[in-house]
């Protein structure tokens, strides 16, 4: 982690290496840090995801706190 949340790159280190069932995240004044995960962070670790057929289960419990939050992470895509 940064000072804007899980790093893309080491997300990715660790999709190649160890393939993970899924990736939980709580990117809205994620406790105890209170960081929020920028806008495009959230895109980049979305992209990641989407490319390992991650899933992302996303702990949005303050995402309605903030007056102008990011929007949720949107790993999968709708056809």
């Amino acid at each position: 982690m940064d000072e804007h949340g899980i790093l893309p790159e080491a997300l990715a280190d660790l999709c190649a290496r160890a393939r993970p069932k899924a990736l939980y995240l709580n990117p809205t004044l994620q406790n105890p840090t209170t960081l929020t995960v920028p806008a495009n962070r959230r895109e980049a670790l979305t992209e990641i995801a989407r490319r390992h057929r991650l899933p992302i289960i996303e702990d949005d419990a303050y995402g309605f706190i903030p007056a102008h939050a990011p929007p949720p992470l949107r790993p999968w895509r709708r056809s």
